[in-house]
């Protein structure tokens, strides 16, 4: 069995979101497998700072595994979520987990996890469209 630790950020005062950060990040001396970002707050674009904290604790932490759960932002565009998650996986060596949330789910998750495997795709959807590209880095 492996346990982890969550911590919601995006709507607390500057301070407090520091406090939350060295608390999951000390997760990992205390023997945790996995420290959780949690961001409900899509009005406030917490979606958006969620990636800012997970990227905070992958810099502060070395073997413990970074998740993230947020709700996806219907404003931002998922072929810049896939690079911008791919990034994190990178940076992290690895350790990225994503737990995605919210209405609609299913087109953007279709062409993120298209982006994701480093072959060239084209998109024709109800909210989105482009021609035959490749998205890159690949996590």
């Amino acid at each position: 069995m492996k346990f982890g630790v969550m911590g919601r950020v995006g709507d607390e005062e500057k301070g407090n979101a520091e406090a939350t950060l060295a608390r999951l990040a000390g997760a990992e001396a205390q023997g945790f497998d996995a420290v959780w970002v949690v961001a409900e707050d899509v009005e406030g674009g917490a979606a958006g700072r969620s990636l800012f904290a997970a990227a905070q604790l992958a810099e502060r932490t070395q073997e413990i595994e970074v998740g993230l759960w947020s709700v996806l932002d219907p404003g931002l565009h998922p072929l810049r979520l896939a690079e911008d998650l791919a990034v994190l996986d990178i940076v992290s060596g690895g350790r990225l987990h994503w737990a995605p949330t919210g209405p609609d789910l299913a087109e953007p998750l279709e062409i993120i996890l298209k982006a994701w495997s480093g072959d060239s795709f084209a998109h024709e959807g109800p909210r989105f469209e482009f021609p035959s590209l490749v998205c890159l880095p690949v996590p």
